[in-house]
């Protein structure tokens, strides 16, 4: 997980312009990145639609600069297209997302309704979210057991979660005295992204691979 600079946590609560004469002295974009690019001025736009932020546009410069009000209308003019272009891709990123979602229910729903396999439709439903979450490397189902409280990985899993950590060989399920993000899933009822595993304290290696994990729980009613 990348920390952000300093001089990043100080500017990307702006919600106006902020044009700094002399940089390496501004309090608010001073830092390593302006001492090093030997920036002697900057302006620094928030970049807004609709009261939704989306980031930050840096105009930086290596010789002193005055910014007049004609050079900063220029800059506010570069600046405000870049935040429309950025709005409209992030609606039709969202947009995209929402079709392979329900294109992906599509697919699963006709494989559920017509076996009474629980591995089939595990199979199932493991490869399209592979294939919705690109990103995704490991994927796998486990069953709650209602009489010792027990997690079972689902059999059909394994063709899709490879557990390589030494002494985890053959593991079938994750007990109820022990630790885990699944297990604290299951028990709270409400999902867990864990942007760093490392960083999580009941995180359970189990595949050697795995920096982040997205747990959901599967509820009936």
């Amino acid at each position: 997980v990348r920390k952000r600079s300093p001089n990043l946590q100080r500017v990307l609560p702006l919600l106006v312009p902020h044009f700094a004469l002399n940089a390496p002295k501004d309090t608010l974009v001073k830092g390593d990145f302006v001492r090093r690019e030997k920036i002697v001025a900057t302006a620094v736009f928030p970049l807004t639609h609709g009261g939704e932020r989306f980031g930050l546009m840096f105009f930086n410069y290596r010789q002193p600069q005055e910014f007049n009000e004609d050079e900063k209308s220029e800059l506010t003019l570069f600046a405000q297209p870049a935040a429309l272009a950025i709005h409209k891709a992030v609606l039709y990123d969202e947009t995209r997302r929402r079709q392979q979602r329900l294109e992906t229910i599509a697919r699963i729903l006709p494989i559920v309704s017509a076996t009474l396999d629980p591995d089939q439709v595990v199979r199932a439903v493991m490869t399209e979210i592979l294939k919705v979450v690109p990103r995704a490397r490991e994927a796998c189902m486990l069953y709650y057991e209602q009489k010792t409280g027990d997690l079972i990985f689902s059999l059909a899993s394994f063709e899709f979660y490879h557990i390589d950590m030494a002494g985890q060989s053959g593991r079938t399920r994750i007990q109820a005295s022990e630790e885990s993000i699944a297990m604290r899933v299951a028990r709270g009822g409400k999902a867990l992204n864990v942007p760093d595993v490392t960083a999580d304290p009941s995180y359970q290696p189990l595949v050697s691979t795995t920096k982040s994990a997205l747990c959901v729980p599967i509820q009936v009613g």
